[in-house]
């Protein structure tokens, strides 16, 4: 199983589970008991027992050029939550950085060179890709759980 957590305030937990079929949840990273809970939640099977062959998939960040100072800190902080509580309960984590699950997910398509063009491109990829989920009305936390579910797709698939 694979758990796939795209941070940050808007952020989204997307999981792979054997069958095939993924789930997915909208959640604040920067609340440490919110992201622990849903990690163990996720990380649970449907009889409460733990799976040991879970891994969680999570983007390399960084500081953005034109990202304010406030916003840098309050993103690298929702980062260390997650690190952290994965590192608490045990569980792999694999990192992967944005350039390669965005190639792996557009391929065939180009990777757009604007970030807004880029996340549009990758929320339209996913909704192409994942027909039966039920995507979050808003834009913005659509684009979350795309994200978390290319970085989720690509662990399962190349990593």
């Amino acid at each position: 199983m694979v758990i796939a957590l795209d941070p940050g305030a808007c952020g989204a937990i997307f999981r792979f589970d054997g069958d095939g079929i993924p789930q997915y949840a909208l959640l604040d990273c920067s609340e440490p008991v919110m992201v622990a809970t849903a990690l163990l939640a996720a990380r649970a099977d449907m009889g409460g027992k733990f799976d040991d062959d879970c891994i969680l998939a999570l983007e390399r960040n960084h500081s953005i050029p034109g990202m304010g100072a406030a916003s840098a800190f309050t993103f690298g902080c929702s980062w260390g939550i997650v690190r952290g509580v994965a590192a608490g309960i045990q569980m792999p984590v694999k990192i992967v950085t944005a350039q390669a699950w965005r190639a792996h997910a557009l391929r065939g398509r180009g990777v757009p060179k604007e970030r807004k063009d880029r996340e549009a491109a990758t929320l339209a990829a996913a909704m192409e890709r994942w027909p039966g989920v039920d995507w979050p009305k808003s834009r913005a936390k659509a684009q979350a759980v795309a994200c978390a579910a290319f970085i989720g797709q690509y662990v399962l698939e190349v990593a």
